[in-house]
This record gives structure tokens, sequence and C-alpha cells, in this order.
């Protein structure tokens, strides 16, 4: 059965908890005794301190599409703060709860010399945290890119040698923050 987002209008099927289109919550952003007096602020509009999210704990509120909080606590008056993913936060820097940089810092300045796409991304060690551009600047553009759900984007590099080949999967986020690595492998 499906129903309809009463924010945007978008269909949405039974079961989701909030709306993929616009993150309006259904269910856990519905008011209730419990949140009597508080405001809810979505994920996209939460501004929290850089890595202070810790992601097993985090599953809920990802599921609610945001928290009910106080309205005069520092998360509601921080709540739709400008934000730039251009630019590298730094320590203690609040980012949008549904950023990678609010679960994974950056994971600093990187000291790449080498050319092609295999050791360059040796050298940029943790790619987790690091944004598309800078991966690109030093590793070269992806064979492939794909759009996901939610804003997602999936990168694939490739080389290919005369008896070897290496691919990397890296997942990016709606602000081109790298999440994960989805697999890494070398024949």
């Amino acid at each position: 059965m499906e129903k309809f987002c009463t924010n945007c209008g978008a269909e949405v099927s039974s079961g989701n908890r909030f709306c993929g289109t616009c993150g309006t919550p259904f269910g856990g952003g519905e008011p209730n005794a419990e949140n009597a007096g508080k405001i809810f602020v979505k994920n996209s509009e939460r501004r929290v301190p850089v890595g202070s999210i810790n992601p097993e704990d985090n599953d809920e509120i990802i599921e609610a599409g945001g928290v009910w909080v106080g309205p005069e606590s520092e998360e509601a008056k921080n709540a739709g703060k400008p934000f730039d993913p251009s630019q590298i936060p730094a320590e203690g820097d609040l980012v949008p709860a549904d950023c990678m940089w609010s679960i994974h810092p950056y994971p600093g300045k990187p000291n790449v010399h080498s050319k092609g796409s295999k050791k360059a991304m040796g050298e940029l060690g943790q790619l987790v945290g690091r944004t598309y551009e800078e991966i690109v600047k030093f590793a070269g553009g992806p064979n492939s890119r794909e759009p996901a759900e939610d804003g997602l984007m999936g990168a694939v590099w490739m080389e290919m040698g005369f008896l070897s080949a290496w691919s990397i999967t890296l997942v990016f986020d709606s602000y081109g923050v790298c999440g994960a690595v989805l697999n890494e492998s070398t024949i």
C-alpha cells in the first residue's frame, strides 16, 4: 500500500519512516507525549561536531530522519546553519549530521607523489573522509560513476596491465565525502 508525503507529495512505500525525497519523518517524527514541547530537526539540517556521531548508535536517528530537541538547545540553535562542503572542516567545526564528516573526520593533508590511480590511492592513505574532488585531483577521474539512492554516488577506479588488474569502488555521500570503500581487488 502506497502513501504520499505530506510535505512534498512524493509517493512513499508503506513501512518507510521518512520521505526519501525531502526527508520528512513518518512515525519517529510525529509529535507525541514523549517529545511534547520539542522541535524536530532533520538530519540534513542538524549541525554536529566533526566525528561526533557513533555509527552504531545512529541507526535509529537515520531511520527516523532526524531528532527531537528542545527549542533552546544548542542543536536547535545550530540547525540549518550554512555548510560549505568544499571547505575541509577542522576539529570542532559543525557539519550536517548526514555528512560522512559527522562520523569520519577528515584524515589529513595527503602526501601523494605518484601518478596512476593505484599508487596515488595508496599514498592518499585513508580514503574514508576524503572528498571526491581531492581523490580525483591525485588519482585521476574514476572509470565509472553511478548515482544511487538518497544522493549517494558510487565510483570505480581501475588499472589494467598485461598480466594484472586493479580496481577500487568508493561510495560518496551527497556532499561528495567518501563514506566507504566497498571493495579493492588486485588480480
